[in-house]
């Protein structure tokens, strides 16, 4: 009787060892404009994110994770490539992924798994190279009326109906393809780009009230963001803005906890990794300004980074020392037994999950193009240097929990000698004979709808 047992417990491990083994899923999921300071679990005062904070107690949390840049575009394109902006080269909406770039799609797609994306955001375009390695990639459901508006036909959500609000029709999409769409006999990769928390800011109802003051009785409402010309100087306006934010992202968090449930029912979350992370913050007149991608304020570049994988990652793990979005793909890669395919910039943030002598990164990197005439960043746990184009650079401390700038040459220096060695690095890692970036020329109505977004002015 006790060999019996004995027996079938070894064979109930084997069969977990073999679960575990297999090629794991991955559902990505990126949500735009989202700060790290108001994520519940990196210590928020306002419980805004049950699904980050369930990923994060049942994987890890990356404590201090800096951005490619301040904007979607050369951040998400990071994450997707292992380059930085320096070397991938996508920068602005005149620039095109090369085709010579491997993207993790590419990659995971070489290696057998099934590809799909499901995006909100028009910076998002599959003609920016978004849609390299995809098998499907849908950067289009949301837009056919002509807005950035949620479709009705898409979900039974009718908080979502005829508003803004996008989040429902992204969860929705997805969860039709994992239900109908997917192979059960392929790995998969996929990809949910939830936008919401970005201006303007408009919660769909219950999630309009949820965080405002009853008692507020100011005229702001959370719209026309870009190309506001009179600003907002009153703290209840303002605060009145934060609470809205805050709505969209409770709003946004509760249609991935849709997709979340569904892993749970599908009996696909064992074998499933799921990346939470986000390409950006947003700038509430923390530093005198408002909205993003034109600074590199840690409001900006600091994001939440967490992920699950069950017997892999331990729970409640807690990583303290620096990552960055370049890290990634390398991790994943990794994960999935296909970190052999590509060389890439970042690090393999697993190593020490898997009894591997992890990598030390002292220092991080950020760069903007948005800023006139560009601003680069390099950083560490105590400071922070951001060198201009022209030359000008200005030293801050980190200490305090916030950027304030000081004076101290001699880390000043060493950070700028730093900064220019991985300057040059980036020049040298170009692709070689053929040009960085091919221009794209986009349709009239993408143009319109990044015009609306404050990405285009004109």
């Amino acid at each position: 009787m006790i060999r019996s047992i004995g027996l079938l417990v070894g064979l109930s491990l084997a069969l977990c060892a073999a679960e575990v083994s297999k090629q794991p899923n991955i559902v990505f999921i990126m949500v735009d404009t989202l700060r790290w300071d108001h994520v519940s679990c990196y210590g928020y005062e306002r419980e805004t994110t049950p699904s980050w904070d369930r990923i994060a107690s049942e994987g890890v949390r990356f404590e201090t994770c800096i951005a490619a840049s301040s904007w979607t575009l050369p951040s998400v394109m990071t994450m997707f490539t292992g380059l930085p902006p320096a070397i991938h080269g996508v920068h602005t909406y005149h620039d095109r992924l090369p085709e010579a770039a491997t993207t993790l799609a590419e990659v995971l797609s070489s290696a057998g798994y099934q590809t799909a994306a499901f995006v909100s955001n028009p910076t998002m375009n599959a003609k920016f190279g978004f849609g390299q390695g995809f098998q499907h990639y849908d950067d289009y459901s949301v837009f056919l009326t002509g807005a950035v508006r949620a479709l009705p036909d898409l979900t039974n959500d009718a908080s979502a109906h005829g508003l803004r609000a996008t989040g429902a029709s992204i969860s929705a999409m997805g969860l039709r393809w994992l239900r109908s769409a997917r192979d059960a006999n392929k790995p998969f990769f996929l990809l949910l780009g939830y936008f919401d928390p970005h201006a303007d800011y408009e919660p769909p109802p219950p999630y309009d009230t949820r965080f405002t003051d009853p008692a507020y009785t100011g005229t702001v409402d959370g719209r026309g963001m870009y190309g506001r010309r009179k600003p907002i100087d009153n703290p209840a306006d303002r605060q009145h803005i934060r609470d809205l934010y805050d709505g969209e992202i409770l709003y946004t968090d509760h249609q991935i906890a849709r997709v979340l449930t569904a892993l749970d029912t599908l009996e696909l979350t064992n074998n499933t990794i799921v990346v939470m992370i986000s390409d950006h913050g947003e700038e509430f007149w923390d530093h005198g300004g408002l909205l993003h991608g034109h600074t590199l304020f840690d409001e900006l570049v600091r994001v939440p980074f967490v992920m699950r994988y069950p017997g892999v990652i331990p729970a409640g793990a807690l990583e303290q020392g620096l990552s960055a979005h370049a890290d990634v793909m390398p991790t994943l890669l990794s994960l999935t037994g296909n970190s052999a395919a590509i060389t890439t910039q970042g690090q393999d943030l697993s190593r020490r999950w898997r009894d591997r002598p992890p990598a030390t990164v002292d220092v991080t990197f950020s760069d903007t193009r948005l800023a006139k005439g560009g601003l680069f960043a390099i950083r560490n746990h105590q400071h922070k240097l951001v060198s201009a184009t022209k030359g000008e650079a200005r030293l801050f401390s980190l200490a305090s929990g916030s950027d304030e700038a000081v004076e101290a040459t001699d880390i000043s220096a060493r950070l700028a000698a730093q900064l220019a060695l991985w300057t040059a690095s980036c020049e040298a890692a170009k692709l070689q004979g053929e040009e960085r970036t091919v221009p794209t020329k986009l349709d009239p109505e993408t143009m319109q709808r990044l015009r609306s977004l404050g990405y285009i002015s004109d």
